[in-house]
Protein backbone atom coordinates (compact mmCIF):
# COMPACT_ATOMS: atom_id res chain seq x y z
CA UNK A 1 0.00 0.00 0.00
CA UNK A 2 1.21 3.34 -0.62
CA UNK A 3 0.42 6.60 1.47
CA UNK A 4 0.96 9.88 0.34
CA UNK A 5 0.97 12.30 2.67
CA UNK A 6 0.68 16.22 1.36
CA UNK A 7 -0.38 19.34 2.65
CA UNK A 8 -1.90 21.90 0.69
CA UNK A 9 -1.86 25.63 1.11
CA UNK A 10 -4.89 25.96 3.24
CA UNK A 11 -2.98 23.44 5.63
CA UNK A 12 -4.82 21.05 5.13
CA UNK A 13 -2.97 17.81 5.76
CA UNK A 14 -4.29 14.94 2.78
CA UNK A 15 -3.63 11.70 3.08
CA UNK A 16 -4.07 9.27 -0.02
CA UNK A 17 -4.33 5.72 0.49
CA UNK A 18 -4.97 4.62 -3.29
CA UNK A 19 -2.76 2.21 -5.01
CA UNK A 20 -4.13 4.47 -8.40
CA UNK A 21 -0.81 6.34 -9.68
CA UNK A 22 -1.69 10.44 -9.44
CA UNK A 23 -3.13 12.11 -12.87
CA UNK A 24 -0.87 14.54 -14.16
CA UNK A 25 -2.79 18.10 -14.68
CA UNK A 26 -2.85 18.52 -18.23
CA UNK A 27 -0.76 22.20 -19.52
CA UNK A 28 -3.86 25.04 -19.98
CA UNK A 29 -4.00 25.58 -23.86
CA UNK A 30 -5.48 29.22 -25.17
CA UNK A 31 -7.13 29.32 -27.89
CA UNK A 32 -7.54 32.68 -30.06
CA UNK A 33 -10.44 33.46 -31.79
CA UNK A 34 -10.49 36.07 -34.73
CA UNK A 35 -13.06 37.55 -36.60
CA UNK A 36 -10.69 38.42 -39.13
CA UNK A 37 -12.66 36.69 -42.41
CA UNK A 38 -15.63 39.06 -41.79
CA UNK A 39 -13.04 41.95 -41.88
CA UNK A 40 -11.87 40.46 -45.25
CA UNK A 41 -15.89 39.83 -46.53
CA UNK A 42 -16.57 43.31 -45.48
CA UNK A 43 -13.55 44.92 -47.65
CA UNK A 44 -15.11 42.88 -50.88
CA UNK A 45 -18.64 44.26 -50.31
CA UNK A 46 -17.18 47.75 -49.88
CA UNK A 47 -15.62 47.47 -53.33
CA UNK A 48 -18.42 45.97 -54.96
CA UNK A 49 -20.71 48.57 -53.10
CA UNK A 50 -18.77 51.55 -54.23
CA UNK A 51 -18.60 49.85 -58.12
CA UNK A 52 -22.51 50.45 -57.85
CA UNK A 53 -23.86 53.81 -60.36
CA UNK A 54 -26.36 55.37 -57.04
CA UNK A 55 -28.48 56.67 -60.50
CA UNK A 56 -29.33 53.24 -62.39
CA UNK A 57 -32.33 52.07 -61.21
CA UNK A 58 -31.87 48.26 -60.41
CA UNK A 59 -32.88 47.69 -56.54
CA UNK A 60 -35.80 46.05 -55.37
CA UNK A 61 -37.40 46.30 -52.10
CA UNK A 62 -40.13 44.20 -50.44
CA UNK A 63 -42.22 45.32 -47.20
CA UNK A 64 -43.28 43.25 -44.62
CA UNK A 65 -46.73 42.12 -45.79
CA UNK A 66 -44.70 40.87 -48.99
CA UNK A 67 -45.20 43.23 -51.74
CA UNK A 68 -42.03 43.79 -53.98
CA UNK A 69 -41.15 47.08 -55.39
CA UNK A 70 -39.14 48.45 -57.30
CA UNK A 71 -36.72 48.97 -59.69
CA UNK A 72 -35.42 51.76 -58.06
CA UNK A 73 -31.95 53.71 -57.88
CA UNK A 74 -29.75 54.49 -55.05
CA UNK A 75 -30.19 57.67 -55.26
CA UNK A 76 -34.04 57.95 -54.66
CA UNK A 77 -33.98 54.87 -51.83
CA UNK A 78 -31.34 57.23 -50.07
CA UNK A 79 -33.32 60.08 -49.96
CA UNK A 80 -36.64 58.41 -48.80
CA UNK A 81 -34.75 56.88 -46.32
CA UNK A 82 -33.30 60.12 -45.19
CA UNK A 83 -36.75 61.06 -44.93
CA UNK A 84 -37.47 58.28 -43.09
CA UNK A 85 -39.73 56.64 -45.27
CA UNK A 86 -38.34 52.80 -44.52
CA UNK A 87 -38.20 53.29 -40.54
CA UNK A 88 -40.95 50.96 -39.60
CA UNK A 89 -38.75 48.32 -40.70
CA UNK A 90 -35.05 48.15 -38.77
CA UNK A 91 -33.64 45.42 -40.78
CA UNK A 92 -34.74 47.09 -44.43
CA UNK A 93 -33.10 45.42 -47.22
CA UNK A 94 -32.78 46.05 -50.63
CA UNK A 95 -31.49 43.68 -53.15
CA UNK A 96 -30.57 43.51 -57.20
CA UNK A 97 -32.07 40.84 -59.58
CA UNK A 98 -29.90 37.39 -58.89
CA UNK A 99 -28.24 38.93 -56.08
CA UNK A 100 -28.86 38.70 -52.15
CA UNK A 101 -30.30 41.30 -50.25
CA UNK A 102 -28.30 43.74 -48.10
CA UNK A 103 -29.40 46.03 -45.78
CA UNK A 104 -30.15 49.37 -47.11
CA UNK A 105 -28.01 51.17 -44.56
CA UNK A 106 -25.18 49.27 -45.23
CA UNK A 107 -25.05 49.80 -48.41
CA UNK A 108 -25.91 53.52 -48.39
CA UNK A 109 -22.43 54.31 -46.24
CA UNK A 110 -20.25 53.45 -49.31
CA UNK A 111 -22.09 55.30 -51.91
CA UNK A 112 -21.81 59.02 -52.95
CA UNK A 113 -24.81 60.72 -54.65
Amino acid sequence: MNIKVTQHQSSILVIDLSNQPQAQSNPIEIIELSDDDDDDDDDKDNQAYQNYDPKKVMWFYEFPKGKTHGPFSLTKLKKWNEEEFFVEVPDFKVWRTGESAVLLTKLLRYIKT
